[in-house]
């Protein structure tokens, strides 16, 4: 890094091991759905005499060794308190092995109780890597993810079961599996140089989701958990005579409590006979029954009681929606979805803020707009089992009559949730106005071709599109695809705050000011770039020529000291943008 003297010095590569280990966590977070920024920090204690007994790298952000001195006396004491602090092992080179190694996850844990308390009151909950020693340093990997990142996502609340550990979350275990591979780096020569994190994110997100999968097997059974996750990625890609796979799962275990069975399978059905399994998943689905696994057999149909405890965490619903894709449920919640061996979060198939916040905009201007009841039938519709369409007109009314000849034209009713599933069971859109009064079925759009469309959609979509793009009239559309994928139409940018992007414009412009002195950061100017290059819709003219100015200043000032220099493309702002995409007045 040009100019950049390290005084808290552990190795030569630790700012490149350090941004590495931050690229990688971002890039795995961003294919599991969870596209956030990440605070990465190394903490070295020196294991002999010297200098700089901790060292903290960056050495400039918000953590300092001096939050630090504490770290190890209280790593004794949770170590003193430990249930494993009394094991003793035959052999006495594995005694040593493993207390060392309990002494230093001990160290781990206090270290991320002191980040957790010095990081900017809370804004980031870390998680903390076992130690590896690079020259005369036992190294640390700190990773900090948001809070409220943490908080929002679906998780288990079971911490540890039989002394063992539980993954509470996909994200907490795609975590743990870079913190694994940046220890096994940082064992390597020049961490950050030669060795570096090499497993793809599409290996680390497999594994990550096999480790939480198997968390829920030992929630929930006895048994080794080591099927489940292949065999349901196998079963739900197969057809049995032509149909996809449908069908749910209960896992628990055999003498589960809150189970009761339908029938028990005399010979229970291995996992890995997967043609057997997908042939007994037809049987589910039906009257809410399911097929009873404990992770390593079928053994049975049955369902889940009413008077289930959901604090035991010990039943996980399985549900097959679709081909080659599968889910896993603790009660109503979704924990993972994965899709053709692909895990991701589970998101909702509509957000709710931004869908009301959609309709608001589309609809200020008419008489009455009940965004809520608008929400109610978008839900139901994006459960349309063979795709749809929902159209909100402000002029329902004159558009029911104007395609009359294309439509089966009602007297305007008030239309419920529970109304959508058979109303959509014929071809054509729904046509509904901004109050939820239902004047058409069977619509039939018209429209004029235009260059919006996308050749790779049906022609549900491009009509839609057709539509949209020649209506003089508010409208709002709610299109389902058959293969389940729902657009909301226009799909509006959600509003952001006027005054937090002029924040981070002022923030860019405050750390340019220091290009070329000692209190430049050159990693701090490049993330409040990237977050405004994120945000890019939302600028103005002279905003973007304020932040391509200074991209150049120090971009040029980088090429000066001879480094490596990547070349940005100018942003640019965007024709469509206006005032409306912000939540707050000038």
């Amino acid at each position: 890094m040009p100019g950049k003297i390290i005084k808290q010095y552990m190795w030569g590569y630790q700012p490149h091991f350090r941004i590495h280990v931050e690229t990688v966590t971002e890039i795995l977070l961003q294919s599991l759905g969870c596209k956030t920024d990440v605070e990465i920090f190394l903490i070295g204690f020196r294991a002999d005499e010297g200098n700089y007994p901790i060292c903290v790298e960056p050495e400039d952000s918000y953590i300092s060794p001096s939050q630090l001195l504490d770290v190890q006396d209280r790593a004794r004491v949770i170590y003193q308190e430990h249930p494993r602090r009394h094991l003793i092992h035959s052999a006495a080179h594995m005694h040593e092995r493993m207390h060392s190694k309990l002494q230093d996850a001990c160290r781990a844990e206090a270290l991320k109780e002191a980040l957790d308390r010095h990081y900017l009151a809370g804004e980031l909950s870390f998680f903390v890597s076992q130690s590896a020693l690079v020259e005369a340093y036992e190294v640390h990997v700190a990773i900090g993810i948001p809070t409220n990142l943490l908080v929002e996502i679906p998780r288990l609340v079971t911490r540890e079961k039989d002394y063992t550990p539980i993954t509470s979350s996909l994200v907490s275990s795609a975590v743990s599996e870079i913190l694994a591979e940046a220890t096994k780096a940082l064992h390597g020569p020049e961490p950050g140089s030669v060795s570096i994190i090499e497993r793809t994110s599409a290996e680390m997100a497999r594994s990550a989701a096999q480790r939480f999968v198997w968390s829920m097997i030992v929630l929930s059974t006895a048994n080794m958990p080591i099927l489940l996750y292949d065999a349901l990625n196998e079963i739900a890609t197969m057809r049995y005579e032509r149909r996809e796979g449908l069908g749910r799962m209960l896992l628990a275990s055999r003498n589960a409590a809150w189970i009761t069975r339908k029938f028990t399978l005399n010979q229970p059905v291995n996992l890995r006979q997967h043609r057997t399994v997908r042939k007994l998943l037809e049987l589910s689905g039906v009257k809410g029954l399911a097929l009873l696994t404990d992770g390593q057999k079928i053994y049975g149909l049955g369902s889940l009681e009413d008077g289930y405890d959901p604090t035991s965490e010990s039943v996980f619903f399985i549900t097959i929606i679709g081909q080659g894709t599968w889910e896993i449920y603790h009660c109503e919640q979704c924990l993972l979805h994965v899709q053709y061996g692909r895990p991701m979060l589970p998101h909702p198939r509509l957000d709710r803020e931004h869908f009301i916040d959609i309709a608001e905009r589309v609809f200020k201007d008419a008489e009455m707009c009940n965004a809520t009841i608008l929400w109610e039938l978008a839900q139901a519709a994006a459960h349309a089992e063979h795709g749809t369409m929902l159209i909100v007109s402000a002029d329902a009314a004159g558009e029911a009559r104007r395609l009359s000849a294309q439509a089966i034209v009602i007297d305007a009713v008030p239309v419920t949730a529970n109304d959508i599933g058979p109303l959509t069971a014929i071809d054509g859109a729904v046509l509904v106005d901004p109050k939820g009064m239902m004047h058409a079925i069977g619509v039939i759009l018209d429209g004029v071709a235009t260059e919006v469309g996308d050749p790779s959609r049906g022609s549900r979509y491009n009509s839609a599109v057709r539509y949209l793009g020649t209506s003089e009239i508010a409208t709002l559309i709610i299109l389902v695809s058959e293969d389940g994928m729902i657009n909301v139409l226009p799909d509006l940018p959600r509003r952001i705050s006027r005054q937090e992007l002029q924040d981070l414009i002022a923030n860019l412009q405050d750390e340019a000011k220091k290009v070329g002195e000692n209190g430049f950061n050159l990693e701090k100017f490049n993330k409040f770039y990237d977050r405004l290059k994120n945000l890019s819709f939302y600028l103005s003219s002279t905003q973007c020529d304020v932040i391509n100015e200074l991209r150049r200043r120090v971009d040029d000032w980088l090429g000066n000291t001879n480094n490596m220099r990547i070349i940005y493309q100018e942003l640019q702002p965007y024709p469509g943008m206006n005032d409306s995409y912000f939540l707050d007045e000038l």
